[in-house]
């Protein structure tokens, strides 16, 4: 639930990510806050969370192929977030997990992520588009101090808040306004991002991920027409469906394409792929879009 107001974006100091939401109760969780100063949570931290949370409460042998998430409330990023996990089957094969995430009396989020055990499979998948390769790209760094990117409402959407994720980014101001609502984008886990080597973690990376860049991509290609517009986006429902694993450390690739504006209401799909051309994940989005007036 990225929610962004660019006439009003405040800054904020983010803390260290968290390894794993703390248990402290049966099918209890707790995280603990993850900015200082005014922010909502990021919405990509409350899929990660509730799909991790829900991980520990399955037998070993068994990863998380979906989480679909209903964003109910914004949460606040200076609380801590409390993650209630109720099994609703426990089979040889699939396992399912309902997680409510609280803060104080509210309930900000409501999940079900779904678990398997790895099977054979045929292998068939969506190819990979042709992009420029990451290593080719510049860093998110050099993008900051880049004159090319000056537009501070621009730099406001792609940097607004720190994550614990690196980025690359193919399309950049040019080509996004000349794809209009597409964009493509190079991710890695960060150093110090949970623990690489661990396929619940690598899972972890999708979800937190599979929520970045999604509601600024009808966005951007508007940025320059309208100077003093200012938008309001909040993701409504959000689901990440994981197709294969990937090797630990290594660069995905997210494709996100915005595919129809109907009233308030935006939807949105993205496939997400590795290096090597696997089709890793597919991810869908809806979400409230409007313009501000005042």
């Amino acid at each position: 639930m990225d929610i962004l107001d660019t006439k009003n974006l405040e800054s904020s100091v983010i803390l260290p990510f968290l390894d794993l939401p703390m248990l402290e109760a049966d099918g209890r969780f707790r995280t603990e806050p993850s900015a200082v100063g005014k922010e909502r949570t990021f919405g990509g931290r409350l899929v990660c969370e509730a799909q991790l949370a829900a991980s520990q409460t399955v037998d070993e042998g068994f990863h998380p192929y979906s989480t679909c998430i209903q964003f109910l409330r914004p949460g606040d990023a200076t609380q801590p977030t409390f993650y209630s996990v109720e099994a609703l089957k426990n089979g040889r094969s699939f396992s399912i997990r309902i997680v409510r995430a609280t803060q104080g009396e509210n309930l900000i989020c409501l999940a079900i992520v779904s678990f398997s055990r790895e099977r054979p499979a045929a292998g068939r998948q969506q190819t990979i588009p042709q992009v420029p390769a990451p290593e080719s790209l510049p860093t998110d760094a050099a993008l900051r101090i880049s004159p090319a990117i000056s537009d501070p409402n621009v730099r406001r959407y792609l940097w607004g808040r720190a994550h614990p994720i690196e980025f690359r980014h193919i399309d950049l101001l040019q080509s996004i306004r000349e794809r209009r609502g597409s964009l493509r984008v190079w991710f890695r886990a960060a150093p110090g991002f949970l623990n690489r080597d661990d396929p619940m973690s690598r899972a972890a990376l999708l979800a937190y991920a599979s929520d970045r860049y999604v509601m600024m991509t009808p966005i951007l290609p508007h940025l320059d027409e309208e100077q003093k517009r200012s938008y309001f986006t909040a993701t409504l429902e959000h689901s990440l469906w994981i197709h294969r694993d990937f090797a630990p450390g290594s660069w995905l690739l997210h494709e996100i394409n915005a595919v129809t504006d109907g009233g308030s209401l935006t939807f949105l799909r993205g496939e997400i792929f590795s290096e090597n051309g696997d089709h890793i994940a597919s991810v869908a989005q809806e979400g409230m879009l409007t313009i501000k007036t005042t």
